[in-house]
């Protein structure tokens, strides 16, 4: 008979009785031993885990052979070394005793081919099962006592050496890393670091290219101002050992000031600002550019903001229609069956950019006393703006004297301010100019703000239309800054 063996360690710390190359011996010499086997192959697995059947090669290649009739028997020392899964040990020994191949468990004394064999391995695979889940919590218990000491589990990243579970800085990727730190904090975009550092030929830690994401991960990484934060990733399932992102499922082991840091938490925090700022005014831009009324129009019945779906008509055309989101999860928050179309919120825009429009005209008018007038802010927002960027000037010399920016790096800087500056001195004086208009010329201009091509012109409305109330008894209220109107309208 054709006879393969199979054998496997799931570490290099076992004694040398269950080592890799005594198991290999083991089965050679009993093979050998006994004329009626004839040697095939012996399969052997170093260093893989028993419960995950897919980061085995070797036993994946002898299931293979099995099914081609490689072999006519295959001999194992014991349950736990051929599968510590009872439902992949069940399974596999069945597709094998479906090839016409027997299994022996020597030192379980089963041979697969037997009546009661199922019966028996099934509770000898329950018990080496139970003993891999235990092995997991002890080495869990261990790791977790482990990181709250401050031993860090980990690779090595780009400005530091993880050796013997410390941490130590690497000075030519920490150079790199106060960089990237640097260059964020004055302005530049994630893309624009990564095209810089690619120009100078600078590559990752893993020697690739850099790209926007991969900047971002290093500003991000709260290594680099000193702290550890571990378990930021968990293995719910012993069986596959496949990890996921903690998101709260487990408590995070967090260590203030663990290490040397690469960046001051001053610059630290000033980074994380400016990474949440930039966030929020993309996320805002994001949301405005989709909709219109994203945000805007809120259910008159619980207050919960409308949200938009798109629907197929019959003719295949679509609608946007607008739905109350406390209604869409369940009657219980809301009973607001209704939508509304995103069209009929537009015609009432129409209507009240007509009211608008007679306001405007009756304004110029001298028997007219207008109820509403536009007043000029206080504050002009180029002054406000202005100042703005005076403060950055008045910065990055703080960090000129302090020795954390170069003379080149200052005079970029002032240059980059100094620019922004004219610019706003330019729009001051066009704004100056354009207070000079007559009376008629001011309504022109606004009127063709209100509309464009015959609909509301949305950069308007976006900034004008404060909330928009949609009720049960078919009547929206358009609010705005300092004004309000209700309408009623029937639904199409």
């Amino acid at each position: 008979m054709r006879a393969a063996a199979y054998c496997r360690v799931s570490s290099a710390g076992e004694d040398q009785s269950n080592s890799f190359e005594a198991q290999k011996r083991f089965f050679l010499n009993f093979i050998l031993m006994h004329p009626e086997y004839e040697l095939y192959r012996i399969y052997a697995d170093e260093g893989t885990s028993g419960t995950a059947l897919e980061k085995r090669t070797e036993f994946m290649q002898m299931m293979s052979d099995a099914r081609l009739g490689a072999f006519d028997v295959l001999i194992t020392k014991e349950v736990s070394r051929f599968s510590r899964n009872i439902l992949d040990t069940i399974s596999c020994t069945r597709k094998l005793k479906t090839y016409g191949i027997a299994v022996i468990f020597m030192n379980d004394g089963i041979n697969s081919l037997d009546a009661d064999a199922e019966l028996r391995l099934s509770i000898m695979a329950s018990v080496a099962q139970e003993e891999s889940r235990k092995t997991s919590e002890r080495v869990k218990w261990g790791q977790l006592r482990s990181m709250e000491q401050g031993m860090v589990f980990g690779h090595s990243l780009l400005g530091y050496t993880v050796h013997n579970g410390a941490m130590i800085i690497e000075p030519f990727g920490a150079e790199t890393v106060r960089k990237i730190f640097k260059n964020y904090a004055f302005g530049y975009s994630s893309g624009e670091i990564a095209n810089l550092l690619n120009a100078d030929k600078i590559t990752t830690s893993t020697g690739k290219y850099w790209s926007a994401a991969a900047i971002l991960k290093i500003l991000k990484n709260e290594k680099y101002v000193g702290d550890l934060v571990q378990r930021k990733s968990y293995t719910p399932n012993y069986l596959d050992h496949k990890k996921k992102i903690n998101h709260g499922q487990e408590n995070l082991i967090y260590i203030k000031n663990h290490h040397e840091a690469i960046i001051d938490r001053e610059q630290w925090e000033l980074v994380q600002y400016e990474i949440e700022s930039r966030r929020r005014k993309k996320c805002s831009s994001a949301v405005s550019e989709k909709h219109l009324f994203s945000g805007k129009i809120f259910c008159g019945c619980c207050g919960s903001v409308l949200v938009s779906r798109v629907r197929k008509n019959k003719d295949g055309s679509r609608c946007i229609r607008w739905t109350c989101s406390a209604a869409l999860k369940s009657k219980e928050h809301c009973s607001f069956g209704s939508s509304i179309r995103d069209s009929e919120i537009r015609s009432m825009l129409l209507v009240v950019a007509e009211d608008i429009n007679n306001i405007l005209f009756s304004a110029c008018s001298d028997t007219y006393n207008a109820p509403y007038q536009m007043t000029k802010p206080e504050t002009s927002p180029s002054i406000v703006l202005a100042e703005q960027v005076q403060n950055k000037i008045t910065k990055a010399i703080d960090l000129y004297l302090s020795g954390k920016i170069t003379d080149t790096e200052l005079e970029h800087l002032k240059q980059k301010y100094k620019s922004q500056l004219k610019a706003l001195d330019n729009s001051v004086i066009a704004r100056e100019k354009a207070e000079t208009l007559t009376p008629d010329k001011k309504v022109q201009i606004l009127r063709a703000g209100i509309m464009h091509a015959g609909t509301p012109a949305e950069n308007f409305w976006r900034t004008l239309t404060e909330r928009i109330i949609f009720y049960r008894d078919n009547h929206i209220e358009i609010k705005m800054k300092n004004m309000e109107w209700t309408y009623v309208f029937e639904k199409e």
